[in-house]
C-alpha cells in the first residue's frame, strides 16, 4: 500500500512539474500567432485569395528547383506571412542607426503555404507594386523558411518572457540568402536567423540572439564596404580578409614589444646614471 502511495505521489509531482511548461508553450504560441496574424488584414487575405484562385492550374517555373515547372493546386490563407525586405548593406545600416526600423524597408512580399504538383510543401509569393498585389513565384519550402512553431521554439529556448514581447517582424535578405525574425521588447531587440545554409552566417539557425550580438558576429565575417560601389550584386557579400586581422595583431605585438624594450632601456639607463652619480 505504501509503495502504491509513493508511486501515485510521484506521478502527481511529475504532472505538477510539467504543467508550467505546458502553460508557457500555450501562452507563447498564442502571443506569436496573435502578433503574426495581426500583420495580415482581412483585405490582404481577400486580395491574396483571389489572386491565387486565378493562378491555380497554370504552369509556372519553380524558383528553386533547377528550372522545373510546377502548378499551384491549393493554398492556405490561414498561413500567410508578411515578409519585409532588408537593405543590401544591412550591417552598415544597423551600425549607423542601431534600430530595427533602420533595417526594415517599405518593400515586402507575402508568403503563403501552398500545395503544388511539385511539392505538397510549397511557398507562394505575392509581391506589391504601386499598392497592387500580384503573383511573383512559387518555390519548394526549405528549412530556411520561417514558421510560427520555429519562432515559438527559439523564444522559449532563449528564455525570453512572452510578456516582454512587443513586436515580431519577419524579414529577408537576398544578398545574405537568409530570413531574420526580429523580436522587439522594451529593453532589448532580438533576432532569430534562418540562413539557407547552417554555417553561412556564423550564427546558429533558429537561435535567439540579441541584435547587437548577431550584427557584431556577422560584421566580423562579412565586408560590406567592398559592396558600397556595387549594391546590385546578388552573388553574396565578400568575406573579410583574415590576413588583415593577422597583420593588425602583428603590428600590435610589435608596438607593445618596442614600448617594453624602450621602458627597460630607460630604467637601465637611469640606474646606471644613479650609480655614476653616487661614485662621483
Amino acid at each position: 500500500m505504501k509503495k502504491k502511495i509513493i508511486i501515485i505521489m510521484s506521478c502527481f509531482y511529475m504532472l505538477l512539474l510539467s504543467f508550467p511548461a505546458s502553460a508557457m508553450d500555450s501562452s507563447t504560441n498564442e502571443k506569436v500567432n496573435e502578433i503574426i496574424s495581426a500583420q495580415v488584414s482581412e483585405k490582404d487575405v481577400s486580395e491574396i485569395d483571389l489572386i491565387l484562385l486565378e493562378q491555380e492550374g497554370i504552369m509556372v517555373s519553380a524558383s528553386n528547383t533547377q528550372g522545373n515547372t510546377t502548378m499551384l493546386k491549393s493554398h492556405d490563407t490561414n498561413n500567410i506571412y508578411k515578409v519585409y525586405s532588408l537593405p543590401v548593406l544591412m550591417l552598415t545600416a544597423y551600425k549607423e542607426n542601431s534600430t530595427i526600423d533602420s533595417l526594415l524597408t517599405d518593400d515586402c512580399v507575402w508568403e503563403i503555404c501552398a500545395n503544388s504538383i511539385l511539392s505538397e510543401n510549397s511557398i507562394v509569393r505575392i509581391s506589391t507594386k504601386n499598392g497592387e498585389k500580384f503573383f511573383s513565384g512559387i518555390a519548394e519550402r526549405t528549412d530556411s523558411y520561417v514558421t510560427n512553431k520555429k519562432i515559438v521554439s527559439a523564444i522559449e529556448q532563449g528564455g525570453l518572457s512572452v510578456s516582454a514581447i512587443n513586436e515580431i517582424k519577419i524579414a529577408k535578405s537576398e544578398i545574405y540568402h537568409s530570413y531574420f525574425v526580429f523580436v522587439t521588447t522594451v529593453e532589448t531587440d532580438y533576432v532569430i536567423p534562418f540562413p539557407a545554409r547552417e554555417d553561412f552566417l556564423g550564427v546558429e539557425t533558429g537561435k535567439l540572439y540579441t541584435l547587437d550580438d548577431m550584427i557584431k558576429t556577422m560584421d566580423g565575417i562579412f565586408d560590406e564596404a567592398a559592396l558600397e560601389k556595387n549594391q546590385d550584386s546578388y552573388g553574396g557579400v565578400p568575406l573579410r580578409d583574415p590576413s588583415v586581422n593577422d597583420n593588425t595583431d602583428i603590428v600590435f605585438v610589435a608596438v607593445v614589444s618596442f614600448l617594453i624594450v624602450l621602458v627597460l632601456a630607460v630604467v637601465l639607463m637611469k640606474k646606471k646614471f644613479l650609480k655614476v652619480s653616487k661614485v662621483q
